[in-house]
């Protein structure tokens, strides 16, 4: 301020630079995503449910998966290994994820036949031998052919159990891709 005979004169005050504008947006920009990120890792460490919201996760929680390629799609499937599971199968599951399904593991080869005892969905039934090659294939198998019986005139080690239609581009003669998998 200047002081001119008893009055004072207000020096004109420069507003904000552009420079000072960049900085005060970028800090403000830099504090959103810290925050954002302190959020989210916050979450997802105190979050301990499962993001699946199907019945199976749990009903499969304890069995060993795999992923399986089929045309380029990864699908995750949880194995039946045991003469209980393959009893049980998927009866009484309500639905499986996209992507989702159930291999039985027979550990030799034999004839598996199928049928759609309490299933409540319809799926495709993919018959392998023991190198993963599709010898036979049953579609759109729907819950109300029970008690028909499916597969039963083909050897094979594996049966593969999937979603309706998630599978139309595979035919008898194809091998599919098994990669790693979960032990428990």
């Amino acid at each position: 301020m200047l002081r001119l005979k008893n009055s004072l004169i207000m020096k004109p005050q420069a507003g904000p630079s552009a420079n000072s504008i960049t900085r005060a947006i970028t800090g403000v920009i830099i504090l959103l995503v810290l925050l954002g990120v302190g959020l989210y890792v916050g979450f997802s460490l105190t979050n301990t449910s499962t993001v699946s919201t199907n019945p199976a996760f749990e009903e499969f929680a304890d069995y060993d998966t795999q992923s399986i390629i089929i045309n380029d799609e990864i699908f995750n499937v949880y194995i039946a290994d045991t003469s209980s599971r393959r009893v049980q199968g998927l009866s009484g599951i309500t639905w499986l994820d996209e992507n989702e399904g159930l291999l039985f593991n027979f550990n030799e080869s034999g004839q598996h036949p199928f049928w759609m005892k309490d299933m409540n969905f319809a799926i495709d039934i993919i018959w392998l031998d023991s190198d993963y090659r599709v010898v036979h294939i049953e579609r759109n198998v729907s819950p109300d052919t029970y008690p028909n019986t499916f597969g039963g005139d083909v050897d094979s080690q594996y049966v593969l159990e999937v979603n309706s239609e998630q599978v139309n581009g595979i035919e008898i003669g194809d091998t599919l891709h098994v990669t790693g998998g979960r032990n428990n």
